[in-house]
């Protein structure tokens, strides 16, 4: 990806099971619903998702999304996950403790 995203954020789910979680150092199941932050390429000029399970995300103090306005991908996620995420950020909805993983998540 060149140029910088629309978005700061995307959610989609894991096209493989390659991706790592930027927050409890665990691999990301294929399928799994993932979110990305858009961050500065350390490699090109552009823009590259760091990816995070979920649940492992939004264990964060300050998530830094706003709206469900400010991720790309949105629209395409199931309905239960749009209310998650929805929920989420009302702060409706609690994330689970952490239980495992290298970091001590594992969304």
């Amino acid at each position: 990806m060149s140029g910088k995203p629309e978005k700061g954020f995307i959610a989609e789910y894991a096209k493989s099971g390659r991706a790592g979680c930027k927050s409890c150092g665990s691999n990301i199941e294929k399928g799994a619903l993932r979110l990305g932050k858009y961050v500065q390429s350390p490699h090109f000029d552009g823009y590259i998702p760091l990816w995070s399970h979920l649940d492992c995300y939004f264990r964060k103090a300050a998530p830094g999304i706003d709206s469900t306005m400010d991720i790309s991908g949105f629209a395409e996620l199931s309905f239960d996950d749009q209310k998650k995420i929805k929920g989420l950020l009302s702060g409706d909805v609690k994330v689970e403790p952490a239980k495992g993983g290298k970091k001590g998540g594992g969304g």
